[in-house]
C-alpha cells in the first residue's frame, strides 16, 4: 500500500481579514512535501494578508491553518530590513538561529536586536521519525558544523559575509534573507515578493536559488510573486488572490494557470503558451 504524499500545512474553510472582516472567500488548501507554491495577484490584493495568517503571524477571522508541526521560515518583504541597518551579513544571518523569534516578529531589525541582546524565544518541532523520511530530507547542519556558515554557503555569500547588510545590492540581500532562513532548518518556507526591485538577471538567480532548495533539499516553497516566468518555470502550484474581485482560487500551475479566473485578470495563460517574461500588474 503506497504512503499518501505529507501534507506540510492545511487550511480548512480559512477566511483571512482584519478587525474579524474577512477581505477573500474561505480557502481549503493542502500544501504537500517538496511543492512549490506561487501567490499571484495585484499589489494590495490580499497576498501578504494571506501569507502572514498562514504562517501564524496573523489570526485568521475565520476557519483553521493546522502546520502539523512543521519548521516554518517567513521571509518578509525586504523594506522591513531597512538600509540602515549597523549589522553584517554574518550577524543577519546568524539571528535566524532562533526560529521562533524570527517566526514570531518577522522584522529583521528585531532578529538582529536579538543577536546583540541575547534574547530567546521558543523553536517549532521539527518533524521526525517516520514524518520526517515522509517529508523528505531538508538542508540542515550535520557533525558539528557551523549552520551559519554552510547557510552562507548555501546561498553563495561567503565573499561578503563581513559586509554591512546596508551595502549589499537587492539580490544580495535577498540572499542573506533566505540563509537567515535557513539557518533554523525549515521544511517550508515562506517569501514575500522575494524578487522585488530586482534586475531579471539578479530575479532569475533568486528564483534558481529556490528551485535548487526544492529540489535538492525537498523542501517547499510558498512564494508570493508578480513575476509569470516564475509561475511558467518553477511553480507546482499556485494561489490566485484578489481581494477586489473577490478572486481565491487554488490548483496545479498548470490547471491554475490556464483557468478562466486567471484569463480575467491576466489576459491568457501563462501554462498553455510560450512564457511572456513579465510581469503581473
Amino acid at each position: 500500500m503506497s504512503m499518501s504524499p505529507l501534507a506540510i500545512l492545511e487550511a480548512r474553510g480559512l477566511e483571512v481579514g482584519y478587525g474579524g472582516q474577512a477581505i477573500l472567500p474561505p480557502l481549503d488548501l493542502r500544501i504537500e512535501a517538496s511543492q512549490t507554491w506561487a501567490v499571484l495577484g495585484r499589489n494590495g490584493g490580499g497576498k501578504s494578508t494571506l501569507l502572514r495568517t498562514l504562517v501564524g503571524s496573523q489570526r485568521p477571522v475565520r476557519g483553521a491553518v493546522n502546520r502539523h508541526g512543521t519548521a516554518l521560515a517567513y521571509v518578509p518583504q525586504r523594506h522591513s530590513a531597512d538600509a540602515f541597518l549597523p549589522a553584517r551579513v554574518i550577524d543577519v544571518v546568524a539571528a535566524g538561529r532562533d526560529s521562533g523569534w524570527s517566526f514570531l516578529v518577522p522584522d529583521v531589525l528585531l532578529d538582529v536586536m536579538r543577536v546583540f541582546t541575547g534574547r530567546g524565544g521558543h523553536h517549532h518541532r521539527a518533524l521526525d521519525g517516520d514524518d520526517a523520511e515522509r517529508a523528505g530530507a531538508t538542508w540542515s547542519s550535520h557533525d558539528g558544523r557551523d549552520p551559519v556558515a554552510e547557510a552562507i554557503a548555501e546561498a553563495a555569500l561567503d565573499s561578503v559575509r563581513y559586509a554591512r547588510f546596508s551595502e549589499l545590492s537587492e539580490g544580495q540581500k535577498q540572499r542573506a534573507l533566505i540563509a537567515r532562513a535557513l539557518v533554523s532548518s525549515p521544511r517550508l518556507i515562506v517569501l514575500d515578493e522575494p524578487t522585488s526591485a530586482m534586475d531579471i538577471l539578479s530575479e532569475d538567480a533568486i528564483f534558481e536559488l529556490l528551485e535548487h532548495l526544492r529540489r535538492d533539499h525537498r523542501m517547499t516553497l510558498l512564494i508570493a510573486t508578480h513575476q509569470l516566468r516564475f509561475l511558467d518555470r518553477f511553480a507546482t502550484h499556485a494561489l490566485l488572490v484578489d481581494k477586489d474581485t473577490g478572486a481565491l482560487e487554488a490548483g496545479t500551475a498548470e490547471t491554475l494557470g490556464s483557468s478562466a479566473a486567471f484569463e480575467r485578470h491576466y489576459g491568457r495563460s501563462s501554462r498553455t503558451s510560450e512564457s511572456r517574461g513579465g510581469a503581473l500588474s
